[in-house]
């Protein structure tokens, strides 16, 4: 029993995170729908966030092994069931981040903290200065706020970054785990939040989802970018996990589905043949590949012909609720937005009008106030003017260069998570929600690309070095 527990202390670990963490969450959503007193779980939801930081704080600082601080620290920007603004962030989660950042400190003075350069340190650090170069002499009403608000936001995440590269590795492998079970956590959500419907039944049918931390479409883009890591679990493991996991891939693609979000769908479809194309490639098996994926898809297709055929009223309610909400003569009501944003762009299209202007400065299409481009690049555009634009293809171009350039299984299954959910950023943001942020500073810390970059010697730099003496050498 001990030599079991040694083994799988990992797992185990893992697993209680994510109960525990689901119950807090639970007992605060449902006191968000009135099925429980909200003065008993509502003070929960702060509970969680201080012992989380305690939790992080105190690993940091007394067990060597990260594996726990970064289970931790992965679910952390997905506890809360409310709805918090700028001006209602709530105490506990305060007090929980500075417990977190006396950690960090104490654990860098005790561990003699040195930076290290990661592979994709100048891309992180570019499109955080950008963000706070951003609205850069726009002399708003919430100007200063916003710059020292920003600041302390962007130089956060980016130190995420350089503080897990500066320290002892995660494996994939782990981080894959805990990535897997995160989705899995996030399913939960999903389908609890449907049954918390005054209709379940209409739940499953239709647009509905809000789980506090992110509506339908932030699920649907977080769980497009930690799909492929099931994937890789799928791969790599043997006998009955390698069953397990591919199963659950299969429960986080329903998910996604029953989001109903129509961005996330489409790039699901894409996504999901890159994953099952690079999946048989590099299976040891094929024939066994083919046959139990083809055996899943199947049965999910019986199960919805069924469905179809018992139940055609409620399919057409789905058909209805996807098809209904598209319409291509003006990119689902985008195309005012991309109009009337671009064009505003051009007046501060240096720097951009700043990262808190959608919310101060609303901009209005169709009678409705939209906070958000619709599309990564036009909303950098925006808040960041070509400054912001520049630092974030420098960073996207670093970031796919060497995930590619390694292309190993792990980097190739991770390229597809970020193609996927970067594709829905092109008629949304994927960028800039602070969940998605510090996932992908823990992807970015913890992808094995060794072969790919070497510390000191970064191809990138070299290659622009010889792009300065060609230029040069023309004049």
């Amino acid at each position: 029993m001990k030599m079991f527990f040694e083994k799988n202390k990992h797992i185990i670990s893992l697993s209680a995170i994510t109960v525990t963490l689901f119950l807090f969450w639970l007992l605060s959503f449902l006191s968000t729908k009135n099925i429980i007193d909200s003065r008993i779980s509502e003070p929960l939801e702060g509970v969680a966030y201080i012992l989380c930081g305690v939790a992080i704080g105190a690993l940091l600082i007394f067990v060597e092994d990260m594996f726990y601080t970064i289970s931790i620290a992965a679910f952390f920007s997905f506890l809360t069931a409310q709805i918090y603004g700028l001006k209602t962030i709530p105490i506990p989660l305060i007090v929980s981040l500075v417990i977190i950042v006396v950690g960090i400190i104490a654990s860098s003075i005790k561990n003699r903290f040195m930076i290290k350069q990661g592979p994709f340190f100048s891309g992180v650090v570019a499109l955080a200065i950008a963000c706070i170069l951003g609205g850069l002499f726009n002399f708003t009403e919430s100007y200063w706020i916003q710059l020292f608000g920003v600041a302390a936001i962007a130089f956060g995440i980016a130190f995420v970054y350089i503080f897990l590269t500066s320290h002892k590795k995660v494996e994939f492998k782990e981080l894959a785990y805990i990535f897997t079970f995160l989705a899995i956590y996030i399913s939960l959500q999903c389908f609890v939040c449907i049954l918390a419907q005054p209709d379940p039944h209409l739940g499953f049918l239709k647009k509905c989802i809000n789980l506090g931390w992110g509506v339908a479409n932030n699920v649907g883009m977080i769980l497009l970018l930690i799909l492929p890591f099931s994937f890789y679990l799928s791969y790599i493991e043997t006998g009955s996990k390698k069953i397990v996991f591919s199963l659950v891939s299969y429960l986080i693609i329903l998910t996604i589905y029953f989001t109903y979000s129509r961005g996330a769908i489409v790039s699901l479809v894409l996504e999901l043949i890159g994953l099952l194309i690079y999946r048989y490639f590099i299976s040891d098996n094929k024939q066994k590949y083919l046959i139990f994926n083809g055996s899943i898809i199947a049965a999910i297709v019986i199960c919805f012909t069924m469905f179809a055929i018992l139940r055609p009223s409620d399919i057409q309610i789905m058909i209805e609720n996807f098809s209904n909400g598209i319409h291509l003569d003006n990119f689902n009501g985008r195309y005012p937005i991309y109009e009337q944003l671009f064009n505003q762009s051009f007046d501060r299209f240096v720097f951009g009008h700043g990262m808190f202007a959608p919310l101060d400065l609303k901009y209005v299409v169709a009678n409705e106030e939209y906070l958000w481009g619709h599309s990564t690049f036009l909303h950098t555009f925006y808040t960041m003017g070509f400054v912001g634009l520049l630092a974030l293809i420098f960073h996207l171009y670093q970031k796919y260069y060497y995930l590619f350039k390694e292309h190993s299984a792990a980097t190739i299954l991770v390229a597809i998570g970020f193609l996927g959910s970067g594709f829905y950023g092109l008629f949304d943001v994927s960028y800039y929600f602070i969940s998605y942020m510090i996932l992908l500073m823990l992807i970015l810390a913890y992808v094995p690309i060794d072969n790919a970059f070497k510390e000191g010697e970064d191809p990138i730099k070299n290659k622009l070095k010889k792009l300065m003496l060609k230029f040069k050498k023309h004049e």
